[in-house]
C-alpha cells in the first residue's frame, strides 16, 4: 500500500513539475487520423439518451451529507504511449475505438473539486469545478484521454496540418451549480446551471454530440438550464442550452473551416417517476407508461459562406407510449417522431454537399440566398419479454428527411454502422442517436436470451434496407444516409444491410468468466450501374462482407486484483463502390486492475494492433499501446 501511494504521489509531484515548470513538454506534436457518481444529470449510463459521464457530485441522491457543507474529490489521470510502424503508419486507424492511430506519448488528469450541503428540512445545493493538465502529444490526450472541461472538450481549433492548435494546457473551469428540494413523501424539483446531460428525452429525438475524448461519456453534455420537477400525474425537464463561435473546427481534409454557434432548448413531459413509498417498495408506476418531446436547435452561421452545412433551424416533436406490463414478462411501445427543419444559404455559396465513401464530386454552380424546408418522420415499435428468457423484436423506420439539421464535428470519432466499414460522413453528427435509429433505413431487429449451465447465450438479428436510393449530393441539407455511399442517378436498386450473431457468456465461477461478441454483417446493393457524374466515376455496386469477434476472459482473484485478457479479430471483403475491399485488423490486449479501495483504482493495459490491408498493401501497418488509468475519489 505505501508503494502505491508514493508512487501515485511521485507521479503526482512528477506532472505538476511538469506542467508548471517545464511547459516545453507539452508541445509534442503528432498528426492523428480523425475519420460519478449519484447525480443523474451528471452521470449517465449508455442507451438512456445519454452516456456515462465522470462529473460527479458527492451527497446528492440517496443520504444526504450530515454536516451542512461536504466536500469531495474526484481525480482521473491517463498516460498513453502508442507506437506504430508500417507503410500505412501515416494513416493508421483504430477499428475497435474508432479513432486514429500515431507515435507519441501523453498524460492528462482532471480533478473535479464537489461542494454539497443541506438547505433548510428538504433542500439540498452542490456547486461542482474541474482542474484539467495535460502534457505530452496534443492529439493523443485529445482522443485518448480524459475529457476535459467542457469548454475544454469543444473549443479545439485545428490547423492546416490537422493538428490541434488552441488546445489549452492547464484548464480550470466552474461546470454546474444545482438546487433539489424534495419534501418527505412528496414530489422532487430540481434546478441546475452549467453543464448537465438531460434526463428524460428521447433517444430517437435527442442524444448528444460524439465526445472526441475516449476516456469519458461517449457525447458531450450540454451547458446552460436544466428544470426538473415531479407532479402527481407527470414529470417535467426544461432544457437551454447556448454553444459559443469560439468552438471553431477546422477540417483539413475538406480545406474548409467551419466556426458556428447554435441555441438548443426542449421540454419534456412524462410518466411520473416512482416514488419510495413507507414501505420502502415504489409506488406510482401505472400500466401506462408515455413521454412527449419537443426540441428547438438553431445554428447560427449564416455568416460563414464556407461552412460544410449552411446554417439551419430544427424543430423535431414527438412521443412513446407503451405499457410495461401488458401481459406477464410481456411489454409493448411505440415511438413516433417528426422534424421540420429549414436550411438557410448564402449568397454566392456553393450548395454545400458530402460524397458517399470516396472523393467529393465537384460543386454544382454556386446559388443565390434562400432556404429550404423538408419535413421528416421516424416510427419505432417493440415487443419485449423479459425474465428467464429473454426476447426483444422491434420495427423500425427512419426517413433521410427526418433530422437532417447536422452540425460538424471533430472527423472520424463516431462508431461505424458496418464493422469495420467507416461511416459515408465521420464529420457530421444528428441531433438524435443516429447508431441506434439510422438515417433512411426501414426494417427489423430481434435478439433473444436463454440460461444455460454455465451462463448465458444472446442471438442477435438486425436486417434493414434503404427507403430511397442514396442521392449523388449525400448528406445534402435535406437528405442524411450515413451507411449507403453514393448510387448512380436514376438507379432505383434500394441497399441492405444484414448483421447477425451470438454474444455468449460463460461462467466458471464466481471469479472467473469468459464471453464471445461476434458479428456476421453483409451490405448489399446488387447493381451494376456506373457513370460519369461531374467527371468523377460513380458505382453503385456493393457487396461487402463483415465480421467482427471479440474473446475474452476476466478473472478476479481477490477483491483487489482484477485481470482481464482479450482478442478482437475484425475483417472485410468485397466491392464498395468503386473500390475493393480486402483487409483484417486483429488486436490482443492484457489488462490489470488493483483497486486501492472500492473507489481508488490502478489500471494498466497492453494493446497490439496488426492491421492488413491486402487491397492496398501501402495501408498495412502494426502498433502497440500501453495505457495507464488511475481513478481515485476522496
Amino acid at each position: 500500500m505505501k508503494r502505491l501511494v508514493s508512487a501515485f504521489l511521485s507521479v503526482l509531484v512528477f506532472f505538476v513539475i511538469q506542467v508548471f515548470f517545464f511547459p516545453s513538454f507539452a508541445s509534442d506534436s503528432g498528426e492523428i487520423v480523425a475519420s460519478p457518481s449519484p447525480l443523474p444529470f451528471l452521470s449517465r449510463e449508455p442507451g438512456s439518451g445519454a452516456a456515462a459521464g465522470r462529473l460527479a457530485q458527492n451527497g446528492a441522491e440517496g443520504s444526504p451529507p450530515a454536516e451542512k457543507v461536504h466536500v469531495g474529490v474526484d481525480t482521473h489521470w491517463v498516460v498513453n504511449s502508442m507506437s506504430v510502424t508500417g507503410p500505412g503508419a501515416a494513416t493508421a486507424y483504430d477499428y475497435l475505438n474508432y479513432r486514429g492511430f500515431l507515435s507519441g506519448r501523453s498524460l492528462s488528469e482532471i480533478t473535479d473539486l464537489n461542494f454539497s450541503g443541506k438547505v433548510g428540512r428538504s433542500g439540498y445545493w452542490g456547486a461542482q469545478f474541474a482542474l484539467y493538465d495535460k502534457a505530452g502529444n496534443d492529439n493523443l490526450n485529445a482522443f485518448y484521454g480524459v475529457m476535459p472541461p467542457y469548454y475544454g472538450s469543444v473549443g479545439w481549433n485545428m490547423d492546416a496540418n490537422g493538428l490541434i492548435v488552441g488546445y489549452p494546457q492547464h484548464l480550470f473551469r466552474f461546470n454546474t451549480a444545482w438546487y433539489t428540494n424534495q419534501p418527505a413523501g412528496g414530489r422532487k424539483f430540481t434546478a441546475i446551471a452549467g453543464t448537465y446531460y438531460p434526463q428524460s428525452f428521447l433517444p430517437l429525438i435527442y442524444y448528444g454530440e460524439v465526445n472526441p475524448a475516449l476516456y469519458g461519456p461517449s457525447v458531450l453534455p450540454l451547458r446552460g438550464l436544466n428544470l426538473q420537477a415531479d407532479t402527481s400525474w407527470a414529470g417535467f425537464e426544461g432544457i437551454f442550452s447556448y454553444k459559443e463561435k469560439n468552438t471553431g473546427y477546422s477540417l483539413a481534409q475538406l480545406g474548409m473551416v467551419n466556426p458556428y454557434e447554435f441555441n438548443l432548448y426542449g421540454l419534456s413531459v412524462g410518466s411520473p417517476q416512482p416514488q419510495e413509498s413507507s414501505q420502502g417498495g415504489a409506488s406510482g408506476q401505472g400500466n401506462i407508461e408515455w413521454k412527449l418531446n419537443y426540441l428547438a436547435f438553431r445554428d447560427i452561421q449564416s455568416t460563414n459562406p464556407q461552412a460544410i452545412l449552411p446554417a439551419k433551424d430544427n424543430a423535431i416533436w414527438g412521443g412513446k407510449i407503451g405499457f410495461p406490463h401488458l401481459a406477464s414478462r410481456w411489454s409493448v411501445d411505440a415511438q413516433y417522431a417528426v422534424s421540420q427543419n429549414r436550411t438557410r444559404f448564402v449568397a454566392g455559396a456553393p450548395p454545400p454537399q458530402q460524397g458517399g465513401g470516396g472523393p467529393l464530386p465537384p460543386a454544382p454552380p454556386q446559388q443565390p440566398a434562400g432556404q429550404a424546408d423538408v419535413t421528416g418522420a421516424a416510427f419505432t415499435a417493440a415487443l419485449r419479454r423479459s425474465g428467464t428468457t429473454d426476447l426483444s423484436l422491434e420495427y423500425l423506420r427512419v426517413e433521410p428527411t427526418y433530422d437532417t439539421a447536422r452540425i460538424e464535428t471533430i472527423g472520424g470519432v463516431k462508431t461505424p454502422t458496418l464493422l469495420p466499414v467507416i461511416s459515408t460522413t465521420p464529420n457530421l453528427v444528428q441531433m438524435h442517436d443516429y447508431l441506434t435509429y439510422p438515417s433512411n433505413a426501414t426494417g427489423f431487429r430481434g435478439s433473444y436470451g436463454f440460461p444455460w449451465q454455465k451462463g448465458k447465450v444472446v442471438l442477435n438479428l438486425t436486417s434493414y434496407s434503404q427507403i430511397v436510393p442514396t442521392p449523388v449530393d449525400n448528406n445534402a441539407p435535406n437528405f442524411a444516409d450515413y451507411t449507403f455511399p453514393t448510387a448512380v442517378p436514376g438507379d432505383p436498386t434500394l441497399g441492405t444491410l444484414t448483421s447477425y450473431g451470438p454474444d455468449i457468456y460463460w461462467n466458471f465461477d464466481e471469479k472467473t468468466m469468459l464471453y464471445n461478441y461476434m458479428r456476421f454483417s453483409r451490405m448489399d446493393r446488387n447493381s451494376g450501374r456506373q457513370a460519369m457524374v461531374r467527371g468523377t466515376l460513380v458505382s453503385s455496386l456493393l457487396d461487402v462482407s463483415s465480421f467482427y469477434d471479440t474473446l475474452g476472459l476476466s478473472v478476479q482473484p481477490s477483491k483487489q486484483w482484477a485481470l482481464s485478457a482479450s482478442v478482437t479479430d475484425m475483417s472485410s471483403l468485397g466491392a464498395y463502390g468503386t473500390s475493393q475491399l480486402n483487409y483484417s485488423q486483429i488486436i490482443p490486449s492484457v489488462g490489470v486492475t488493483y483497486a486501492v479501495k472500492e473507489n481508488q483504482k490502478l489500471s494498466l493495459t497492453f494493446r497490439f494492433l496488426d492491421y492488413q490491408d491486402r487491397a492496398t498493401p501501402a495501408n498495412s501497418f502494426n502498433g502497440s499501446h500501453v495505457v495507464g488509468d488511475i481513478n481515485f475519489t476522496f
